[in-house]
């Protein structure tokens, strides 16, 4: 049976006026593996890496469902791969404000679109009050 895996490893944040200003294409590390989200590759970050740890764990968090629509593409077109870059603003309440694709190598709209749904449903708890804002890519791959 083939494995597939949503890859957050690599991942980079380019963030805005909000959140960790100054720390301009920080790396945000997630682990590639065939574990469950709730396993310790989803662990939160220390204090210290304060938002974009945060905003990591929280796509850890969100990879089943991610993967879950990523591999129902992979039927029709199995060789389906690539980035997904997202832009999203994240309000102080940890509720997204705006989310939008500025990049994908998937060329799937229905795919994007719900990649969309899920990522403008994400919940940030412990953000902060001056939220975040900022890129993220996710690596898809079968």
């Amino acid at each position: 049976m083939l494995s597939l895996t949503l890859l957050l490893g690599n991942a980079v944040a380019s963030e805005g006026n909000r959140g960790l200003s100054g720390q301009e294409g920080k790396a945000l590390v997630g682990k590639a593996s065939n574990r469950n989200a709730s396993d310790e590759s989803c662990e939160r970050g220390s204090i210290e890496s304060s938002a974009l740890s945060l905003i990591n764990h929280t796509f850890c968090r969100y990879k089943p469902k991610f993967d879950s629509h990523y591999r129902r593409a992979l039927r029709d077109e199995p060789f389906l791969q690539g980035n997904v870059t997202f832009r999203l603003e994240v309000k102080g309440d940890g509720k997204v404000a705006s989310v939008e694709i500025i990049q994908s190598d998937l060329s799937h709209s229905e795919l994007e679109r719900r990649f969309l749904m899920i990522a403008s449903a994400m919940q940030f708890p412990g953000i902060g009050p001056d939220g975040w804002e900022g890129e993220y890519i996710l690596r898809f791959s079968s």
